[in-house]
Parts: C-alpha cells; sequence; structure tokens
C-alpha cells in the first residue's frame, strides 16, 4: 500500500504536497491548518468562517458516533471530544491516499493514531467528505471503517478510564 506523507508536520500543514491542485482541497488544508491552530489555542471562534450557519456534522461506525446540525452546535461538540479524549494524549492524523475533489465535495482517506502514557495506541482509519457550498462546509462526515466500533470498544474496556471521545 502506498503511503502519503502525512498531512500535519508538528501543528503545520503540508499543503505544498498537493501542488497545483483544486480550490476546494485547497479550502480544505486552510481549514485543517486553522483546526490545528485551534486545538493548540482553544479560539473556536477561527473555525467559524469555514462552517456554513446550519452545517451537518456526522461521525459514523464508533461508539460515538453522532449527527449534529448547526455551525456552533458542532464546534460545542468537536471541542467536547477533544477535551476529553483528543487533549488527554497526543494525537496524529495523516493520509492514506491522495485526496480528491468531486464536484462540490473533497473526499480524503486517512488515519488518526492516539497515544496516551501507559495506554495501548489507539489507530483508526477513515473517510472524510466535506461538502462545499457557496465557499463554506455544509456537510462534514467522518466514515470510521468497517469494524471500527468494535475496535473501540475493546480499546476503551481496557485503556478508557478518565478518557471521553463523545461530542454530546
Amino acid at each position: 500500500m502506498r503511503r502519503f506523507p502525512c498531512i500535519y508536520r508538528g501543528n503545520e500543514v503540508c499543503m505544498s504536497f498537493w501542488g497545483e491542485k483544486m480550490e476546494l482541497i485547497r479550502n480544505f488544508f486552510r481549514y485543517a491548518k486553522d483546526f490545528e491552530k485551534t486545538y493548540k489555542d482553544d479560539d473556536w471562534s477561527r473555525l467559524e468562517p469555514y462552517l456554513s450557519l446550519h452545517a451537518i456534522y456526522r461521525v459514523e461506525n464508533v461508539p460515538f458516533a453522532c449527527e449534529i446540525e448547526g455551525r456552533q452546535a458542532i464546534l460545542t461538540a468537536i471541542r467536547r471530544s477533544c477535551d476529553g479524549f483528543d487533549r488527554k494524549g497526543t494525537r496524529q492524523v495523516g493520509l492514506l491516499k491522495e485526496p480528491r475533489e468531486e464536484a462540490s465535495r473533497v473526499i480524503l482517506y486517512g488515519f488518526v493514531e492516539y497515544s496516551f502514557p501507559e495506554k495501548a495506541t489507539l489507530r483508526l482509519n477513515a473517510q472524510t467528505v466535506a461538502e462545499y457550498e457557496e465557499g463554506s462546509i455544509r456537510s462534514l462526515v467522518d466514515t470510521y471503517d468497517e469494524g471500527s466500533a468494535e475496535i473501540c470498544k475493546a480499546w476503551f474496556r481496557q485503556n478508557g478510564d478518565g478518557l471521553d471521545p463523545s461530542y454530546r
């Protein structure tokens, strides 16, 4: 399997990898770069311009699956998940396939890997689809690979004390 360079190098998004790609992909990676800044400094208002007012965020195939509607609700939910899980350890995010643009959608396939002191590493693969309308994300869907729910349940049984990835 061909592995693509990580889209994040430290807290920097490696935009040069794609060269002259389509505009929606560039927009998505601007969002990703600003997400990393927000993750670090907790300024969630930075992400507001990227999401439409009535955006929908959906997470599928994991025990913390959800659907959230509305820009502010989405940002509040993502912050909750980051505070309850991601920020309690180390997170690495990367691509496994080259991103592509189809009509008004950006489609990515990648991984997220979490490491916590004295706990096993958790790695999950997922497809992310961002659908744009008038320059903003109107729908963002993270679909984890089939079997991810079982992987998560087993990991949390052994390692999940004090950790809560839920969005609500």
